[in-house]
């Protein structure tokens, strides 16, 4: 560490370096435990998640599990999707904090319309009044999600209405 006042600091940090015959993965390889433990589950799933790599990392949990999922990035837009396709969808996954139409109010709308469509509701924030939801019978949340944590919320959501 070097630091001088007013200027800043500098850190270095030396790790020893691998011999060139040493393959590293960067991205550990799922054991067959791990599959094995994610439930398979069916239906067509509208997943609404302004955050692009989240959405993408949750729609390929979803279809990993057997889901066909379809998405979009905002409340807007899963409303409108949600209209065209006349209520089509076993479940509605929407994050609560988005732009224009959130989360909550996407919920509420979609309860008013299709009451039995199940609902599961997502957030990152750890405060939990910011996770709370005056919406009846909606699944919520905290991510960041484990696949099996995730299945297995969007098929007790499927059982509960």
């Amino acid at each position: 560490v070097e630091s001088t006042v007013g200027v800043g600091s500098v850190f270095r940090i030396f790790l020893p370096s691998l011999p060139p015959d040493v393959a590293v993965s960067p991205h550990p390889a799922a054991s067959d435990a791990d599959a094995s433990s994610v439930p398979r589950g069916s239906g067509r799933v509208l997943l609404a998640e302004d955050d692009a790599a989240v959405r993408h990392g949750v729609r390929r949990m979803l279809d990993a599990a057997g889901y066909d999922v379809v998405e979009v990035a905002d409340g807007a837009k899963a409303k409108a999707t949600l209209d065209a396709a006349g209520g089509s969808f076993a479940l509605l996954l929407s994050d609560i904090a988005m732009p224009s139409v959130d989360g909550r109010q996407l919920a509420h709308q979609v309860r008013a319309r299709w009451p039995a469509l199940p609902i599961v509701l997502m957030s990152g924030f750890a405060d939990p009044d910011t996770l709370a939801c005056d919406v009846p019978g909606v699944t919520l949340l905290q991510k960041p999600l484990e696949a099996a944590t995730l299945v297995n919320a969007v098929q007790a959501a499927r059982r509960d209405l």
